[in-house]
């Protein structure tokens, strides 16, 4: 029997970000004592291992028991167990200057620093997967995140969220959205050409003063 979906709510609240399928207890325990460095090498660590690509594994089995009439990038998993069973995925650390665009645009709250990747998401991923650049995205793509988030090219898409644009063996585009239950989760990440980004350019905000 499939878990039931509805219209996709990016905003829905997601499960504790301790999540048993990757071991990110180093990684959060450096965020909170304010070692930065410390828990991104942590966090590269945790994607070096086979974690990323059991992820995936768990997302596509997770696919197939659905009815082919749902669209992917319109799903939620509403079934915590079914949550719980698939996971989500840290992708990446905040940079200083990240953090501080975020809570420039909104103070109310100190954003966190660790960014996730819903399991709606990767179902989403899966579905487009960018084949129009004749090189889909495979899971060992989801460890070049970090760098891309880290050394990337920052653009304001709007108060929420953020857009990193990097080029390592081709360019790749990472967007991150501040949730409003103060979450950091990717929204999308692919190749990118050389137009998106100076289209992204053209389009940035800038932080509220």
């Amino acid at each position: 029997m499939t878990s039931p979906v509805r219209p996709r709510n990016e905003d829905r609240a997601p499960p504790s970000p301790e999540d048993g399928h990757f071991p990110v207890g180093p990684v959060l325990a450096a965020l909170d004592a304010g070692h930065f460095g410390l828990a991104r090498a942590s966090l590269r660590e945790v994607l070096r291992s086979p974690a990323p690509e059991e992820f995936f594994e768990r997302v596509d089995a997770y696919r197939r028991e659905l009815p082919e009439e749902n669209p992917l990038d319109r799903i939620v998993i509403a079934d915590p167990a079914v949550r719980r069973r698939i996971g989500q995925m840290p992708v990446a650390i905040l940079t200083d200057e990240a953090h501080r665009v975020l809570t420039t645009v909104d103070s109310t709250i100190e954003p966190p620093r660790l960014v996730w990747m819903s399991p709606e998401t990767a179902l989403k991923q899966l579905k487009h997967g960018r084949s129009d650049l004749r090189r889909p995205l495979r899971p060992g793509h989801y460890r070049l995140i970090p760098e891309v988030v880290e050394t990337g090219r920052l653009l304001i898409a709007d108060e929420r969220r953020l857009r990193f644009f990097c080029l390592i063996d081709r360019l790749y585009e990472a967007v991150v959205k501040r949730t409003r239950n103060n979450e950091l989760f990717l929204t999308t990440f692919h190749f990118a050409r050389p137009r998106d980004l100076r289209a992204a350019i053209r389009r940035e905000r800038s932080p509220a003063r």
